[in-house]
């Protein structure tokens, strides 16, 4: 009798992957002194009135140890109710249009799960965060890609979007800024898909991870100003890095009473409710002094314009735009001797350099790479080190 295969081809699962951001760490571990500026891990400690905080709460509450409300701790959706609405002027119902996730990974798969029938179609547009595609496909769903074009500042391609759009079109996803180029919408962009996803009865689901890490420009137009997409607009937020707390696993997500009602379905039945401790070290981190996430900006604007003048010095090799916001320079290789992830496993092989092969992004961008600017400004310039070096030493042999 033949064994049954563990999954079968043509299964959602079969046509996933881990994410290239993870595997290039996983292929680094048989390799000793390894510098990394591939996983958007920042360098930064979680700070210490947080760790105060839980510290002290692990003994005085007797309750840390249990389940908390599904939604997510009242004291907590409040905070962010407040924090809400001094930074965007707009008012969200802590008790219903709030609900607390397990990082705002968990916030966009149970807005997809939660919206997404087999076959339904999802505009992305790219280069994109690579789990918006599993998880659509983890739906049912099926992506449809918008490309940006690097030669354009990664503009957004309007009219393709509209044409685009047929009667299995279901939402639109929205990273701002973006996870790879580090772009920010322009609110003419924003009213655009605001409009047109009104006009075609569609949903928005966005994603604001990286709101907080604005250089020159700033972010001020909010998709929740715009009335009519009340029940239309699921916006997903992290403290991952604003706090410096990834591993914490805590997010949330805005949208209204009916669209949460349906998403507290899903959010029930995967994970029940984010653990009461990472809640507990989210409210201590909204109720304390806030010093520490400029700082944590200043100094990534600093690692940012390092790399820049870094980056500058291989001229001959990449070009690239510099990112507004985000901690990420998306460059694009000038040759095509090879691409994205023969160079990327070629550099992590030669130089013990990680960074991220372009096509995690999209296949479009097979000849660019990912390079995060969360290590501390030492690594920046050591892992840059060994880049010139390869360059110097083995990129060029296969030009010949």
């Amino acid at each position: 009798m033949k064994e049954q295969a563990i999954i079968s081809k043509g299964s959602r699962l079969s046509q996933t992957a881990v994410s290239p951001i993870k595997s290039m760490s996983m292929k680094a571990e048989k390799y000793s002194n390894v510098l990394s500026l591939g996983w958007g891990l920042p360098s930064f400690e979680t700070p210490l009135h947080i760790r105060k905080a839980v510290s002290e709460t692990l003994f005085s509450d007797k309750d840390i140890g249990k389940y908390p409300n599904i939604r997510g701790l009242t004291s907590l959706r409040k905070a962010l109710s407040k924090k809400f609405l001094e930074k965007t002027n707009i008012i969200l119902n802590a008790e219903s249009e709030i609900l607390i996730t397990v990082g705002a990974q968990q916030a966009m798969l149970s807005s997809i799960i939660s919206i997404i029938e087999p076959n339904d179609e999802v505009i992305l547009f790219s280069p994109f965060f690579p789990s918006y595609v599993d998880q659509i496909i983890y739906s049912g769903g099926k992506p449809v890609f918008i490309e940006s074009i690097f030669d354009n500042n990664w503009a957004i391609n309007i009219d393709k979007l509209k044409s685009s759009i047929n009667n299995r079109t279901k939402a639109i996803i929205i990273n701002t800024p973006v996870n790879p180029t580090g772009k920010i919408f322009s609110e003419n962009e924003l009213s655009e898909i605001a409009k047109i996803t009104i006009e075609n009865d569609l949903y928005i689901i966005l994603d604001e991870t990286y709101n907080f890490l604005i250089y020159e420009t700033t972010h001020s137009y909010n998709l929740f100003s715009i009335k009519e997409l009340k029940n239309r607009l699921i916006g997903c937020y992290s403290f991952s890095k604003e706090y410096a707390m990834t591993g914490w696993r805590i997010g949330y997500l805005c949208a209204s009473e009916n669209l949460i009602n349906e998403i507290l379905k899903f959010h029930d039945a995967s994970v029940i409710a984010a653990t009461r401790i990472s809640q507990i070290a989210a409210l201590a981190a909204l109720e304390g002094e806030q010093s520490c996430v400029q700082n944590f900006v200043s100094e990534l604007k600093i690692r940012r314009d390092l790399v820049r003048s870094r980056m500058d010095r291989l001229s001959d090799f990449f070009e690239f735009h510099i990112p507004n916001a985000s901690y990420f320079f998306f460059p694009r290789l000038r040759s095509n001797i090879m691409d994205s992830t023969e160079f990327a496993d070629d550099l992590l092989d030669k130089k013990q350099v990680i960074v991220i092969p372009g096509n995690a992004f999209g296949q479009s961008y097979n000849n660019h790479i990912r390079i995060c600017f969360g290590a501390e400004n030492d690594t920046i310039n050591c892992a840059f080190d060994r880049i010139e070096d390869y360059f110097r030493n083995y990129y060029n042999q296969y030009q010949k």
